[in-house]
C-alpha cells in the first residue's frame, strides 16, 4: 500500500465529525511509515486533484485546520467515507482486539493462581487452566444494554451531563473488558453506569481543584481549564448541529441538539471559573 493511501486511512480512523486533530508522529507510530514520508504523504493529500470524482475543495482529500501549524486536518467528504461502512468495521475490529487482549490477560492471571494451588496426586493438568483456542477471532458479544458502538455510547453524554470525550474513554475501557466494569460485572444499564463514572470523575476533579488553587499550583490548574475550554470549543466548531460547522446537518436529532447546548453551557461555566481564579461560581 502506498504512503498516501496508508496515511489517509489512518487519518480517517481518527476523524470525528470530519476532524482529525492528530500529529505526524502519531500517524508515523501507528502506520510504521517514517515521519518524513508521512509529511510528504500529507502534503500530497492537501494538494488539488483535477481527476477527483468530487469537486469539493478542488479535489483535495484533507484541508489543514490551522494555517499556523502543519498538522491537524478536516477530511473532505468525511461523511461519504463514513457511510461506506469502513468506520464501523474499524471500530468493531479494534473492539475485538481489545476484548481478546483483556480475556488473554484474565486467563493468564487465572492460570497463575491455579498453579500455586496443590494439585491432586497423579494429576497431569492444572485445574481451571485456559483451554486452547480461547476467544481469538470470535465475534465480540456485549451484554444486553451495553452500547454496540462508541457513537451510541456518546449519545448518552448529554443526558448525563458529561463531555463526549469522557463518555468515549469510559466506553473504550468497558468495551476492552467485553462490556464489563472493573469488577468484571456486565454493564447492562449504560446510562446509569456512565452517570456513576462521571460522578467519580467530578469528585476527582474537585479534589484537584482544591489542591490546584493553593499557591504555585494555581497556574497549571488554570491552564488545564483553558485546555478543556479549547477542546470543547473545537467540538462546537465541528458539531453536526452547529449551523456554522462544516459538518452541519439540517435534520439532526433532538439528542444531537441537546449535546450542542450542553457544550455551550460547559464553555460558559469554564470561562466563569477561569475568570474566578479556578473556583466554581
Amino acid at each position: 500500500m502506498s504512503d498516501p493511501i496508508l496515511v489517509f486511512v489512518n487519518i480517517l480512523t481518527h476523524a470525528r465529525n470530519g476532524i482529525a486533530d492528530i500529529h505526524f508522529k502519531k500517524i508515523s507510530d501507528e502506520t510504521g511509515v517514517p515521519i518524513d514520508r508521512v509529511k510528504s504523504a500529507c502534503s500530497l493529500l492537501e494538494q488539488p486533484d483535477p481527476d477527483s470524482r468530487t469537486p469539493d475543495e478542488e479535489g483535495r482529500r484533507i484541508v489543514r485546520l490551522d494555517d499556523h501549524r502543519d498538522w491537524g486536518w478536516r477530511v473532505v467528504n468525511a461523511r461519504k467515507y463514513r457511510f461506506l461502512g469502513g468506520q464501523d468495521d474499524r471500530t468493531k475490529e479494534l473492539t475485538r482486539i481489545r476484548v481478546e487482549e483483556y480475556r488473554k490477560r484474565k486467563g493468564e492471571k487465572a492460570a497463575l493462581r491455579n498453579v500455586t494451588e496443590t494439585l491432586p496426586s497423579g494429576s497431569g493438568s492444572v485445574p481451571g487452566s485456559v483451554p486452547e483456542g480461547g476467544a481469538g477471532g470470535t465475534p465480540v458479544e456485549f451484554p444486553p444494554g451495553f452500547p454496540p458502538s462508541v457513537d451510541d455510547a456518546v449519545s448518552h453524554a448529554a443526558f448525563v451531563g458529561c463531555d463526549p470525550v469522557f463518555a468515549t474513554t469510559v466506553w473504550n475501557l468497558a468495551a476492552g473488558r467485553g462490556g464489563r466494569d472493573s469488577r468484571d460485572v456486565p454493564v447492562r444499564r449504560w446510562r446509569n453506569y456512565l452517570q456513576t463514572q462521571w460522578t467519580y470523575e467530578q469528585e476527582r476533579r474537585n479534589k484537584e481543584k482544591i489542591n490546584g488553587t493553593n499557591g504555585h499550583s494555581r497556574a497549571p490548574f488554570i491552564n488545564e481549564l483553558k485546555a478543556q475550554m479549547d477542546a470543547k470549543q473545537r467540538q462546537i466548531d465541528s458539531h453536526i448541529a452547529n449551523p456554522q460547522s462544516i459538518t452541519y446537518r439540517k435534520n439532526c436529532t433532538d439528542l444531537e441538539k441537546a449535546s450542542l447546548r450542553q457544550l455551550r453551557k460547559d464553555i460558559v461555566e469554564l470561562n466563569n471559573r477561569i475568570a474566578n481564579g479556578g473556583k466554581s461560581a
